[in-house]
């Protein structure tokens, strides 16, 4: 469990205890029983790659552990780690709710497109809706196989200074902003860029971006508190039918920066790391809230007609993503036919129950 450049991730199932290791998030191999980890970043061949070589060869020669030195600032310390290896079928099932969830922002940004034409406001949702998308497709190939990295560190960007031109331009920009305000986004985008392009062109270089991935990993927290505290401040200086549009969509700003803040808080007190199970359902959030306030205000002021045919596609996919979680709660690692067919079968009622309820609820909201 690593991020490409040999650090130890913080994601994972609770069923793997990594709590009990001692590890901490940024902790990095430096050596495998007495062999060193090459530290050279490129592409092709990163760290990771290097680390999962020598343990798998380790795996296959019998050997039940291993002793792995990490490397910190306060320096270095050695543990000795069972050599297990990680349950596909859980990883595979979490990616495919992760890219279902990262569809359905992706669709939500579509659909704004289309009803909000050319408003400020619709093209910084569509912007923060195609990174989120990408970001949640990436994202555990990011902390596995690491085969779409660059794509990965592109999002990690790209979406929380989505988030901050969303904070400033949705549903519209203020009346009357600071006169710094437009250009002072414009040029911390540009510097986003340069870091953007330091992060893809690096390890092409071969030179280690991991005190640039270190600096990015502070953005999404930062621009989820502007974008909290953006949406607050003008509810608070609108007046009529904009103070109820801005109600109508606040609770899902608000919402994701106090889950993203309650599973840091969870991680410092406990130890668990278990926010990314929920965060591909926390980031829907948003594109929930926006839907929302677009049919009950017609927050993006438009003339176009939704229909019910619109809907269709985050029915189905809200539909599957509990349907894979049924089978996630259901499945057995027993290799008998029953124990395998078992939750497929319960998993496809679920989705059909699900499809079903909420399919009537679109419509009777609609």
């Amino acid at each position: 469990q690593q991020e490409p450049f040999a650090i130890f991730s913080p994601v994972s199932l609770p069923s793997w205890q990594t709590e009990r290791l001692g590890v901490e998030h940024y902790d990095r191999v430096v050596q495998i029983d007495g062999e060193r980890v090459d530290a050279r970043v490129t592409w092709g061949d990163l760290p990771s790659t290097r680390v999962t070589r020598i343990l798998a060869s380790r795996h296959a020669a019998g050997v039940p552990h291993a002793r792995l030195v990490f490397a910190r600032a306060q320096g270095t310390f050695t543990i000795d780690a069972p050599l297990r290896v990680i349950d596909g079928g859980a990883v595979g099932a979490y990616f495919v709710l992760y890219a279902l969830m990262g569809l359905l922002i992706l669709w939500s940004g579509v659909a704004v497109g289309l009803l909000g034409a050319r408003r400020e406001g619709a093209r910084a949702y569509r912007f923060m809706a195609l990174w989120g998308f990408v970001f949640l497709v990436t994202f555990f190939d990011y902390h596995t196989t690491a085969a779409l990295v660059p794509f990965f560190s592109l999002a990690t960007v790209g979406v929380p200074f989505g988030l901050a031109w969303l904070a400033w331009a949705f549903p519209e920009p203020p009346r009357a902003p600071p006169p710094w305000t437009r250009p002072g986004l414009r040029v911390a985008t540009a510097l986003a860029s340069c870091i953007a392009f330091g992060l893809i062109a690096g390890p092409a270089a071969g030179w280690d971006p991991f005190p640039l991935r270190r600096m990015v990993d502070v953005f999404v927290p930062a621009s989820l508190l502007v974008l909290a505290a953006s949406v607050f401040l003008r509810l608070r200086r609108s007046r009529g039918s904009e103070r109820d549009e801005l109600r109508a969509v606040i609770w899902g700003m608000a919402a994701l920066p106090a889950c993203v803040g309650a599973g840091f808080a969870i991680n410092l007190l406990s130890g668990l790391v278990v926010f990314h199970i929920a965060l591909p359902f926390v980031a829907f959030l948003i594109p929930l809230s926006i839907g929302w306030a677009l049919v009950r205000h017609n927050i993006l002021g438009t003339h176009a007609v939704l229909g019910r045919r619109l809907l269709i596609v985050p029915t189905v996919l809200l539909a599957l993503a509990v349907a894979l979680l049924a089978w996630l709660a259901l499945r057995s690692d027993s290799p008998r036919l029953m124990d395998a067919l078992l939750p497929l079968v319960a998993s496809c009622g679920v989705f059909a129950a699900v499809f079903a309820a909420l399919y009537r609820l679109v419509n009777r909201t609609l």
